[in-house]
């Protein structure tokens, strides 16, 4: 668990939200040009907290977006596609994805990480490239096919992933002169645990249907391992 001043940290209004609340004030982003210049410096990672009580309207960027709900849940459409993230889910997102987002509320605490494509290229050596992660990085990084992709991770539960968020949480309100360091070895840690756990994601992504399948029996071994057999395995793959 988070320590306790960090967790009240978090609680905190930020300016911007209490700026939102005296006013009832809606933000309207130019997000890309704006974005790019406001969280990247020379730095490949920016993350903070997501300014609460505001609708976020439609957009797109020019970098992938890790959205991580610390306490509460996020309602957003992605590519026209509704979804409700709960507490301790990832969402990843490349920078073709359109997306917008419902206003959280008072106890919906999300933390958003803006990562450069070029911090995935130092982590692609270290990946076999017939993942779905792999995939989905290597389609943002080349940026040839310009399709909206994003993996949802239902992790909530599983220790080692909360573990490290709450880590980098922690570094990101630290004085650690080498947390930027630091932050981007534990984000590089972070995806190879989402990478040992991609069996419990729903994943949207320009795969080929092998892969498709793939995901879709190792979901079926993971959650019915008890009653799991060969015929759903060969009725599914003729869908």
């Amino acid at each position: 668990m988070l320590h306790h001043d960090i967790h009240e940290k978090l609680l905190a209004y930020t300016d911007r939200e209490l700026e939102l609340l005296r006013a009832n004030y809606q933000l309207c982003h130019k997000f890309k040009s704006h974005m790019e210049r406001r969280f990247f410096k020379d730095n490949y990672i920016h993350i903070e907290k997501q300014t609460r009580f505001t609708k976020i309207p439609l957009h797109s960027h020019g970098f992938i977006e890790l959205i991580y709900i610390y306490q509460g849940k996020m309602h957003q459409k992605i590519n026209e596609e509704s979804l409700t993230l709960g507490k301790g889910e990832i969402l990843l997102i490349n920078q073709f994805a359109r997306h917008e987002i419902e206003a959280a509320g008072q106890n919906d605490i999300i933390i958003n990480f803006i990562i450069k494509t070029e911090f995935f290229g130092r982590l692609m050596s270290l990946f076999d490239e017939n993942n779905i992660i792999s995939r989905f990085i290597l389609s943002a990084i080349n940026g040839r096919k310009k399709h909206g992709e994003h993996i949802h991770f239902k992790v909530g539960e599983i220790d080692a992933i909360q573990n490290i968020m709450h880590v980098i949480i922690s570094e990101i309100y630290s004085n650690n002169h080498l947390k930027e360091i630091r932050v981007n070895f534990l984000v590089g840690l972070l995806m190879t645990e989402l990478l040992s756990n991609v069996q419990a994601s729903d994943y949207h992504i320009n795969g080929s249907y092998n892969e498709s399948l793939a995901m879709a029996v190792l979901r079926y071994i993971d959650t019915d391992y008890k009653t799991a057999s060969l015929r759903w395995v060969g009725t599914h793959s003729l869908r």
